[in-house]
């Protein structure tokens, strides 16, 4: 039985090979498709090649127009209740004065402290994670309000751009003691976090006692949050 089976397997395929020729001879053959030839033209860019021109692009903007001052100046901002002194050296305020507070030494109340301040940046200095950058801008000359004197309720700005950088500052005051701070910092296009500060202490901080009894007042809607300050113990 498997003799015979393996008989009509050989046959078989005896038959199909002998009938190859047969085959291509009277069945039509399928047409051969034609092999194209590149032809010169623009190529595609691949995706990583356009990826990268596009980065080099945004690393590199157009530079901007300058717009800085030539030389240091001051805008006095007063109301009833205070006096601002601006600078433009950096868009910051000098002196912050408190008409109807006193100091301990019966003088109207000054928020800034001078000596401090100096070394370790006036009020409404920008602070940035880059150090050159925020060195930058608040040392910068920028072009101030065009009036050495502003009566509250109103507004100031402070603006400043060299090649790559562009930076506003804009001061608005009411009648009362409130003030809206809003400050934009560009660089190479784009936006980069800058954050208003008060670096040094305050103007009637002048011993640790003083220090330590000041605090800070965090009002949100209609809830007042009070934090006092902690004077730092110094290691001899």
């Amino acid at each position: 039985m498997e003799r015979r089976l393996l008989l009509v397997f050989a046959l078989t395929f005896l038959v199909i090979i002998g009938f190859q020729p047969l085959l291509r001879r009277y069945l039509p053959q399928p047409a051969a498709t034609p092999v194209s030839t590149p032809q010169p033209g623009p190529q595609p860019v691949p995706a990583a090649s356009q990826s990268s021109a596009y980065a080099g692009a945004e690393a590199s903007p157009t530079p901007v127009a300058a717009k800085q001052a030539a030389s240091e100046t001051e805008t006095v901002v007063e109301n009833d209740v205070y006096r601002i002194v601006f600078t433009n050296r950096g868009g910051t305020a000098k002196s912050w004065v408190l008409k109807k507070y006193d100091d301990d030494k019966g003088n109207p109340l000054q928020l800034v402290n001078g000596v401090a301040a100096e070394k370790f940046g006036y009020p409404l200095s920008l602070w940035t994670y880059d150090e050159s950058l925020r060195d930058k801008l608040n040392s910068a000359l920028y072009v101030g309000p065009s009036a050495a004197t502003v009566n509250a309720p109103g507004e100031i700005s402070f603006e400043y751009s060299a090649q790559d950088l562009v930076v506003r500052k804009k001061f608005s005051f009411n009648p009362s003691y409130v003030m809206q701070v809003e400050t934009s910092v560009l660089y190479r296009g784009s936006q980069v976090p800058a954050f208003p500060a008060w670096p040094a202490g305050f103007g009637d901080q002048l011993t640790a006692a003083s220090y330590a009894g000041g605090r800070i007042e965090y009002h949100n809607d209609e809830s007042t949050e009070r934090t006092l300050f902690i004077f730092p113990k110094v290691v001899e």
